[in-house]
Formats: C-alpha cells, structure tokens, sequence
C-alpha cells in the first residue's frame, strides 16, 4: 500500500506529465509576424483565438507556460488607412495615433514575441535569472535587432537564445520605434 501512495503522489506531482506550472514574469516586448492578418492573442495556450495584433505591437508580459507568454496591455501606431482598417475591424480602441485593447489579457507563442538591443553598451546574460548571477556572457557589440529566438521569461528576465548559446537577460527595448538609448 505504501509503495502504491508513493508512486500515486510522484505521478501525481509530475510536471513532465501534466504539463509546467505558469510562470510570474514583469516584464514587456512586441508582436513580430509577417502575417497581414496579425498575430493570434489567445485565451490560453492553444485555446480559443479572442483577438489578433499586427506587428510591432507593444505588450506587458505576465507569465509563461509551455511555449506561451502570458500578454495584457496592448498598444501599436496606426499610422495610415490599412492600420486604422485592421483596428477598427479587430474592435481596438483608436486614440489619435495608438490603438489598444482595453482589459484584454490572453496568450502569444513565443515564436511571434520579439525584443531588440538598441542600446550601445554591452548586454549581460547571464546563467539563472537573477542580477547576483554570474555572468553566462557578455554580448559587447550586441545585434540591434535583438535576439535569435525569446524562450522563456522569469520576473524581469527573458531567456534568449543568440547563435548557439542562451541566458537571462534584463537590458533589451521594448519600443519598436526607438532604440532606447
């Protein structure tokens, strides 16, 4: 009996079998997607589509879990007659040159998330997502446009990958119309 509870409480506590508990992150990015149609904004990971963005379109991200970012306070430019057509065909609120999405909260895969390095001075990555955390390395003439691929987030930090090797950084842009500097 006690090998049987033993085994029932392991299986039951798996996250491999269940799939992982969702992350905390307090941090941002934007939409990349080439897509004219926009990116898909999500109920829950793979769930039922609530909305579409376009490109470039700036969020807060709230949690991550299995491949998805938890995402809320939407905003992008509408700069001419197509962006102010998508808008207003997607139920975006318009103010002057910016469209949001006024309580939404839902979820983008990390595949169509993005951040770039517009800033001049060297990046640290480091090895766990904590600014005590040795550093994994130093990115001293840093790509503008930003990481290979975003995996993961963790408080303030995403987990990049660039070319074959990946880390935890906090330094990136969020502002698809600046560098940041």
């Amino acid at each position: 009996m006690k090998k049987f509870l033993l085994i029932a409480l392991i299986w039951s506590s798996s996250p491999c079998l269940f799939g992982a508990e969702k992350v905390q992150c307090q941090t941002g990015a934007y939409s990349k997607d080439s897509d004219p149609a926009g990116t898909n904004i999500r109920e829950s990971p793979n769930g039922k589509i609530l909305t579409a963005i376009p490109s470039d379109t700036v969020f807060s991200i709230i949690g991550y879990k299995d491949g998805w970012f938890e995402v809320t306070d939407f905003e992008y430019y509408v700069h001419d007659s197509p962006d102010i057509a998508f808008a207003k065909r997607m139920k975006h609120k318009i103010s002057g040159e910016k469209a949001t999405i006024p309580g939404l909260k839902g979820w983008i895969h990390r595949k169509h998330v993005d951040v770039h390095f517009g800033i001049s001075s060297p990046i640290r990555v480091r090895k766990v997502p904590d600014e005590e955390s040795i550093l994994s390395f130093l990115l001293r003439y840093p790509n503008p446009e930003g990481p290979d691929e975003i995996l993961e987030c963790s408080g303030r930090y995403l987990k990049i990958k660039v070319k074959h090797r990946t880390g935890w950084i906090d330094q990136f842009c969020t502002n698809t119309l600046s560098n940041c500097v």
